[in-house]
């Protein structure tokens, strides 16, 4: 095997070992609870209510763990919501570190102080990401609903360093920050994190109904160039670059930056969902991905994870579906090489389930509409 087409991803040795049908997901990511502190303007996230009512209790979590566990999966990410509004959760990732699985936690680091930093270490945490989705504090504010949650969050990832925990940033782009982005990059790098992840904004939660927040193809192009200019300034710290269609990085960055980029250790890959993951919600509805809300495949109160994972037809149709045959997609010329765009909002997997592919997401739409404008000026 050539180092060009050797496995850089989870989803590449899927796609190149097993025709993209792993008998159990490598991770499984778990939504604990819907309960936030914060009111982010961007967030994907469901309401809380009703799932306040349903939530998994503890036992019921630690099941599913040893489930896990049992059937091959590896790695667990919790998220929310805002995880560590349960104070079970130490407990959780303890049950999980003694599974032998590696644990992840998402949090907006409201919470983590010194105590709770120590008992995220003494619990066996592997890696913390937390959310910065601003530059400055008062932006922040605003921005959040939470007074006081940037200066929460830097403090939480200057406490995690100390403790030996490897931590991210963790930032959504998005119209109100997109000028910042250099600005939250030197942040991260100020408070020795060892990576930030960049993802664009998805039209779900209350996102959905916040338009207003999408950056245009013209912004979208400028922030791949200011990224990585920041990438070759701070060479320690691993940026994984936003996950935007190929023809933003050939007009910003060039082709041979943007291979790049997919093969380095911030990597960029095509949707992994019901591939290599799937997603647990805090009720116990087994869905494809967490901007996934309708559209669940099961509940584990009353279904199997391996049955689901290996019979669901959902799954099978993520699966079958090829990137290159969405439409406008299948009309581009970089269609071989870009990995863009999510599938699994319900909108695209009720489409799914009707036709033999998929639909194209909003930002792959957005940039085709573009391309055309450019041929035609």
């Amino acid at each position: 095997m050539t180092e060009s087409n050797r496995p850089k991803s989870e989803r590449d040795i899927a796609e190149l070992y097993f025709n993209r049908r792993v008998s159990f997901p490598f991770r499984i990511i778990c939504e604990v609870t819907y309960r936030c502190n914060a009111h982010c303007m961007h967030c994907y996230a469901p309401t809380p209510h009703p799932y306040t009512l349903t939530e998994l209790t503890l036992e019921e979590w630690k099941q599913i763990f040893k489930d896990m566990s049992d059937l091959g999966a590896f790695r667990v990410i919790f998220t929310g919501g805002e995880p560590l509004l349960r104070e079970d959760l130490f407990e959780m990732i303890r049950f999980c570190h003694e599974l032998g699985l590696l644990t992840f936690l998402e949090t907006n680091g409201s919470l983590i102080d010194r105590k709770s930093a120590q008992k995220l270490v003494d619990a066996g945490i592997n890696i913390v990401n937390i959310s910065i989705n601003r530059s400055t504090a008062d932006q922040y504010d605003v921005f959040s609903g939470y007074k006081g949650l940037f200066n929460k969050a830097v403090n939480a990832l200057e406490m995690l360093k100390a403790y030996g925990v490897e931590t991210a940033v963790f930032t959504t782009v998005n119209k109100v920050n997109i000028r910042e982005i250099p600005d939250i990059i030197d942040i991260a790098a100020a408070v020795h994190a060892d990576r930030i992840a960049f993802v664009h904004i998805s039209p779900a939660g209350r996102a959905e109904t916040n338009m207003d927040l999408y950056p245009s193809p013209q912004e979208y192009i400028e922030v791949l160039k200011k990224i990585y200019e920041k990438d070759s300034e701070y060479p320690d710290l691993i940026i994984k670059y936003p996950n935007l269609p190929a023809f933003y990085f050939h007009e910003s960055i060039g082709l041979e930056a943007y291979e790049s980029v997919k093969t380095s250790e911030g990597y960029l890959e095509l949707c992994t969902a019901g591939i290599t993951s799937y997603v647990i919600d805090p009720a116990g509805n087994i869905k494809p991905c967490t901007v996934t809300e309708k559209n669940t495949i099961g509940n584990i109160k009353k279904d199997s994870l391996k049955d689901i994972w290996l019979t669901s037809p959902l799954l099978e149709h993520l699966r079958n579906a090829e990137k290159e045959e969405e439409a406008p997609c299948n009309d581009c010329e970089f269609k071989t090489i870009c990995v863009a765009g999510h599938r699994c909002l319900d909108s695209q997997l009720s489409y799914l389930m009707s036709h033999e592919h998929s639909m194209a997401s909003y930002l792959c739409n957005q940039c085709y509409e573009y391309m055309q404008t450019k041929k035609t000026a």
